[in-house]
């Protein structure tokens, strides 16, 4: 009742109660032997979540704050009560969802503080709901539907907004991060519903992913935010877009290509749980030279294609991308079965390994020959480095 209170001390009072209510709850659940009933799960049918969502609209900036994080911690003590064998999250993400909270302009507005704290604050509940979709296997239909509500309402503006090029005060890699991070989770959930990613893609989310890629920061927060917009930019592409993205942005290809030489592009995943670093690499290169090989064969890109087709060969080649692509498929021949990550890797390796050779038998005024020599001597290089073992035996082996 405190919570919806006129009066803006009440109410800020009451939303810093409840956060501590939340979380002493979530610890006597973990911690008891099953005699305790917990009531956190029950937010989602009993107007809780609805009156945390009203209050991330109050005018008091730590009210919001306040809602913000009881709504993380209700969240994230029903995935802990989950594991324990208790109510599951699904319920509370899609009360959510049904209350408006994706839609909220208090929450867009606390991302847009000029305070990185606010904006941490809410990044953080925004992670809550749709962190999961990024998580091995999905995140189930609520984080997916909460994803999907997100990329229509002024949230996903004001994620963009944190990223945009040219801001006159960027904000830190670690606020960019979180952002990226929920992109990612929203581009995933969008690839198959159009509309949705249509709407990120008006919004600017591809220009912002090629910007990121661009950032040649070493550090370690560097490469996660450039394995994360690789991440978004190949859930925009998933499902035959590599032809628009291609034809909209020409430059993508070398601005990939330049990702793919990150240090740690071999190691696992520090954004995704269980997936390879490089498995989104791989993805958008595979469409994009896809989309380069699909105009040759339609011939709808002017005469130029042959020879551009060349000038890309010409860059895979020196970007070194038949190491890449060995020591990814040394690593699937390793792991001693197919699971669906390295099914998928090993079938966008064969992919792109097809589209160099069909670049290479291009004709271009008598250069067919000169760029089939280059592709297989570069192929018998990658293969001394595997113990003799060559690229193209991996690949019929693997099949």
């Amino acid at each position: 009742d405190h919570l919806t209170s006129t009066h803006v001390g009440l109410q800020r009072w009451a939303a810093a109660c409840a956060v501590h209510l939340l979380l002493e709850d979530g610890r006597r659940w973990i911690h008891s032997s099953g005699g305790y009933e917990a009531f956190t799960p029950l937010l989602a049918e009993t107007g809780g979540a609805l009156i945390f969502c009203a209050a991330l609209s109050a005018e008091d900036m730590d009210t919001r704050a306040h809602a913000c994080r009881g709504l993380e911690v209700a969240l994230g003590s029903c995935r802990a009560m989950q594991h324990h064998g208790g109510a599951p999250d699904e319920a509370l993400v899609g009360a959510v969802v049904a209350a408006g909270g994706c839609a909220s302009g208090g929450l867009s507005n606390m991302l847009l503080s000029s305070e990185d704290s606010a904006a941490t604050v809410a990044l953080s509940l925004v992670e809550a709901l749709v962190g999961p979709v990024l998580a091995p296997g999905g995140g189930g239909t609520a984080a997916d539907a909460a994803a999907a509500a997100l990329t229509h309402g002024p949230v996903a503006r004001a994620l963009l907004s944190l990223l945009a090029v040219g801001r006159s005060r960027p904000r830190s890699i670690q606020l960019r991060l979180q952002a990226m991070k929920a992109l990612a989770c929203m581009a995933l959930a969008s690839s198959t519903r159009g509309g949705a990613r249509r709407a990120l893609e008006e919004a600017g989310l591809t220009e912002i992913c090629l910007a990121s890629l661009c950032d040649g920061a070493i550090s370690g927060e560097g490469m996660a935010m450039r394995e994360a917009a690789a991440i978004t930019l190949n859930a925009l592409v998933e499902g035959g877009h590599g032809q628009e993205l291609w034809k909209k942005h020409p430059g993508t290809i070398r601005v990939v290509l330049a990702a793919s030489r990150d240090p740690d592009i071999g190691r696992e995943s520090v954004v995704r749980e269980g997936t390879a670093r490089a498995l989104p690499i791989l993805g958008i290169l595979a469409a994009l030279l896809d989309a380069v090989v699909t105009s040759l064969q339609t011939k709808k890109n002017g005469e130029n294609s042959p020879a551009q087709a060349q000038t890309y060969l010409t860059e895979c080649l020196d970007a070194d991308l038949l190491s890449l692509l060995s020591n990814t498929l040394t690593k699937v021949e390793m792991s001693h079965g197919l699971s669906q990550g390295n099914t998928i890797l090993a079938t966008q390796c064969h992919l792109l390994v097809a589209s160099l050779f069909a670049m290479a038998f291009t004709e271009v005024d008598g250069a067919t020959a000169s760029s089939c020599r280059r592709l297989l001597t570069a192929l018998a290089n990658t293969s001394r480095g595997r113990g003799g073992t060559s690229i193209i035996t991996s690949m019929v082996g693997i099949m």
